[in-house]
């Protein structure tokens, strides 16, 4: 039953002739599925296969559509607990395979880079994860993902990453989840603070940043030297600025 259940709405949401409603319901059901313990070991099995048919939905020509796309991805990648492996793989993979650049969406604006759908997708996986209490199968990779997620913001000069980035990070800042994003967080944090203060950056950004930074509690707590290093630097920063601003009174 799992496995027709999963056939007809991945019908329905592939079809590109489709209306859209329709195909925007097919995802909702389509991620229950896909989360019902009782279909786990179907959907285990057919990751691959799931995955592949999956991605292009990324790139799909309904905004909905491609909002829920990697919505529905991290529900697929949730259900392979307790083994991530897959997941994670496929994550790793497509992450070297595409970029963080934009397109521009038909109607005006911008369409999500690559790179924002697959931290989405990540950050839904994890969410579910720690709803049910069984983060432990992706421990083991986390390394890697956060490894790769630093090269990336590396490769990214701006800050378009922002608005898929900063919930990712929030949810890693999580207790549980702590330990993995410690080695990286000097980086991220350095990264994220030369956005907030580049003069060229919308306020949106510093409001962004801002926020992630007053969170964390857990990983500044497990970060005290950098946090204190951090803290010395802004400071030292300022009282320069305090010093040769010319607008100041001598």
């Amino acid at each position: 039953m799992g496995s027709f259940e999963v056939e007809v709405h991945l019908g329905v949401l592939l079809a590109p002739d489709e209306a859209a409603t329709r195909r925007v319901a097919a995802a909702s059901s389509l991620q229950a599925v896909f989360l019902a313990p009782e279909r786990s070991g179907a959907v285990r099995q057919q990751f691959m296969m799931l995955v592949q048919a999956l991605e292009p939905l990324l790139y799909d020509h309904v905004e909905a559509i491609r909002r829920q796309a990697p919505l529905i991805i991290g529900a697929l990648g949730a259900a392979q607990q307790p083994d991530l492996r897959s997941f994670c793989a496929w994550f790793l993979h497509a992450a070297s395979i595409s970029s963080g650049h934009q397109e521009p969406a038909p109607g005006g604006g911008m369409w999500p880079s690559m790179w924002s759908q697959l931290f989405v997708a990540l950050n839904q996986c994890l969410q579910l994860l720690l709803q049910k209490g069984v983060v432990a199968g992706i421990l083991p990779f986390l390394p890697d993902i956060l490894a790769c997620m630093h090269r990336l913001l590396d490769a990214i000069e701006e800050p378009s990453l922002l608005s898929a980035l900063i919930p990712l990070l929030s949810t890693l800042s999580r207790r549980e989840l702590v330990p993995a994003l410690v080695p990286h967080f000097p980086a991220v944090t350095d990264v994220l603070l030369g956005w907030s203060l580049d003069p060229a950056s919308a306020p949106p950004v510093a409001t962004l940043v801002n926020g992630y930074m007053r969170q964390g509690r857990h990983m500044w707590t497990a970060s005290q030297s950098f946090g204190t290093s951090l803290l010395h630097n802004l400071v030292s920063d300022l009282e320069s600025i305090c010093l040769t601003d010319p607008s100041q009174p001598e």
